[in-house]
């Protein structure tokens, strides 16, 4: 049997329900089978995982997620009211505060999108960077490096002493400033991409934090798709803050060796490690 066979068959097999509404897709890009045949393989005690084996039996019966987890369903129907002010940015109330996404975005997608933010950062969710116990605390300066919408940094934004966004995407700007408009003498928009280097496009955390006078314990959060490791060692004096903690999200297959390795050659003290799903690993920090 072949490995294009053995993979569809993998699929069709363990997952009826996903392989029934996404076939088609799934015989296109065979790939996909074979990299989760090669996962359970070389990782079989993540699926011995209450959890993971929750999330595993959401996508067998077809509930296919990006963050999939008992009850994750709820989101799909929650009714979202999008509404669009004087300047054209179509916004949410977002626990009593407006939370604005990119200028004449159409109503229907922010709901949706507004519905998967929610989905994801639920307590439940292996992508959201907080538990019981590991918070953004009281007089943390929050860095938020891969903003987007803000969602992370709003829900936080009376906790936090400062708030540092760092978002490249210029469509994003404008939202933002609406969205932080209220706290804007303690939020710090970076259009640049945080990295281990400062040139035209780029600034290091330490830069940013040097520059802006910002003192005391960091909460840094990450989610730059691949780019964690230039974040990180451009933020060797943040981390050796006493009290800093950072929290990332990043898929399996991106095993993070060389976070630890960067962690501990800053003698940091790695406290907390938690696979939460069978899709994401999501790792948390206190230095």
């Amino acid at each position: 049997m072949g490995l294009r066979t053995k993979a569809r068959k993998f699929l069709r097999e363990s997952f009826p329900g996903l392989y029934k509404r996404y076939g088609k897709y799934i015989q296109k890009h065979y790939r996909l089978g074979l990299r989760m045949l090669r996962h359970a393989r070389r990782y079989p005690e993540l699926y011995a995982d209450p959890q993971i084996a929750a999330a595993m039996e959401s996508i067998r019966r077809g509930a296919i997620s990006v963050f999939s987890f008992p009850g994750c369903e709820r989101f799909d129907t929650l009714p979202v009211e999008v509404r669009v002010d004087e300047e054209g940015f179509p916004w949410v109330d977002h626990g009593g505060k407006r939370l604005c996404f990119r200028r004449g975005s159409d109503p229907a997608k922010v709901a949706s999108s507004y519905r998967a933010l929610l989905r994801e950062q639920d307590a439940d969710s292996p992508h959201c960077y907080r538990t019981g116990g590991f918070e953004v605390e009281k007089g943390d300066v929050l860095l938020d490096v891969g903003s987007a919408e803000g969602i992370f940094a709003l829900d936080n934004i009376e906790r936090a002493s400062h708030v540092v966004l760092f978002e490249t995407d210029p469509s994003w700007i404008g939202a933002l400033e609406r969205t932080f408009g209220a706290w804007k003498d303690k939020v710090t928009i970076i259009n640049k991409f945080a990295s281990d280097t400062d040139g035209p496009d780029t600034v290091t955390v330490d830069t940013v934090l040097r520059d802006g006078g910002l003192g005391g314990p960091v909460f840094l959060k990450l989610d730059v798709e691949g780019a964690e490791e230039r974040v990180l060692k451009g933020a060797s004096e943040a981390l050796s803050r006493r009290g800093t903690r950072a929290g990332t999200a990043f898929g399996v297959d991106a095993r993070p060796r060389f976070q630890c390795r960067h962690l501990r050659r800053l003698d940091a003290l790695f406290i907390r490690q938690k696979v939460k799903a069978a899709v994401f690993q999501a790792r948390r920090y206190i230095l």
